[in-house]
């Protein structure tokens, strides 16, 4: 033995005139959780071990080291903090046991979500080209495992869910009022309260929806208008309000079909949740506590040109949609959602 190594509480005996060799301890292959296929390389892989090196290849990431020195202490198991990242997907971070008296190589499969695409179109008359308004848009598929099923909402979340968050739908009914749709002023992302034109007929419990159709949010009304017309929200904004923007109030009423809870973890920024029951109702409310419920529409609407997007496409290796407006028959549509860089744009043309 040649010297001493004291590595992480470890102490390791080096000889400098053997000749090294190394094995691999663990090894997983890199899947993407929308269609379970391989990613391809490159991504980057990272271990919290730092006698031990982190490499990708073409059927996923391995751990390797020289076993003379890294993980020596085989009577007892080791917790390795792995990082995967990769272009157009959220990086992810697990943790591998090797266990006391391991077979090596430990397989550890990681799962990398996508990040959120966006799909954008018009939906138009065929036989005219003019704009169809108010046309609404829901994702109605690809069938999943029983009981799961994919809803569609009309913002993204603003924070993720846990295990023991329940989706509801409510029943909502216009607030009678002098002034039935306010204006507000410009509001940012996380603000609190917002300001309206008028709060006629305001009270504290009712939802507002905020914007116009094709880019609408819900908030909850958190108490008496202030000075100023200033209107407290139980939830901060998830989506900015721009000026002069319609705010239309409505009383929130019964709950409507069954409870649901999420399946899979549902991510900030995604608008495609999935959930254990069939929901329904005006709008659902996603509870998670200790966070303040929040309200969200199903489905995306199109606004005064026919156009829309739809924010927070993710989780679904292809999306099932179907459009339907008063006076032509609805259609559906697949639309493959490919990976990182893909920006999907869909066109609806209506018959009567």
């Amino acid at each position: 033995m040649d010297a001493v190594v004291l590595v992480a509480g470890h102490r390791y005996g080096v000889d400098f005139d053997v000749t090294s060799r190394r094995i691999v301890f663990a090894r997983g292959a890199v899947t993407d959780d929308a269609d379970g296929r391989p990613l391809a390389t490159p991504f980057a892989v990272g271990v919290d071990e730092p006698l031990i090196d982190a490499s990708d290849h073409d059927a996923g990431f391995a751990l390797s080291g020289d076993p003379d020195v890294a993980l020596a202490d085989r009577a007892v198991p080791h917790l390795l903090s792995v990082s995967v990242a990769a272009d157009g997907y959220r990086p992810a971070t697990v943790v591998v046991t090797i266990p006391a008296a391991p077979v090596l190589p430990v397989d550890a499969p990681v799962v990398l979500r996508r990040m959120p695409l966006r799909l954008t179109g018009r939906v138009m008359a065929a036989a005219t080209g003019a704009p169809v308004a108010g046309a609404r848009i829901f994702l109605t598929g690809p069938s999943l495992p029983a009981p799961a099923r994919a809803l569609l909402l009309s913002s993204p979340l603003a924070a993720g869910l846990t295990s023991g968050a329940v989706v509801q739908g409510r029943v909502t009914t216009p607030v009678a009022s002098p002034v039935p749709v306010k204006t507000a002023r410009a509001a940012p992302a996380g603000a609190t309260a917002i300001v309206l034109d008028d709060v006629q007929g305001l009270a504290a419990g009712q939802l507002l929806r905020c914007g116009p159709a094709e880019r609408s949010h819900w908030v909850r009304v958190a108490g008496a208008a202030g000075p100023g017309n200033v209107v407290p929200v139980t939830a901060p904004l998830a989506v900015s309000l721009r000026e002069g923007d319609p705010v239309a109030p409505f009383n929130l009423g019964a709950v409507m079909g069954p409870a649901a809870a999420p399946v899979g973890a549902a991510l900030a920024g995604e608008a495609v949740v999935i959930v254990d029951a069939m929901v329904a109702g005006d709008v659902l409310a996603i509870t998670d506590p200790p966070a303040p419920a929040r309200y969200h529409g199903v489905g995306i609407m199109a606004g005064p040109s026919g156009d829309y997007a739809i924010a927070g496409l993710v989780r679904l290796g292809a999306a099932r949609l179907a459009v339907t407006a008063p006076g032509f028959a609805g259609q559906n549509r697949l639309v493959p959602l490919k990976g990182a860089g893909f920006s999907p744009a869909l066109d609806w043309r209506l018959l009567p």
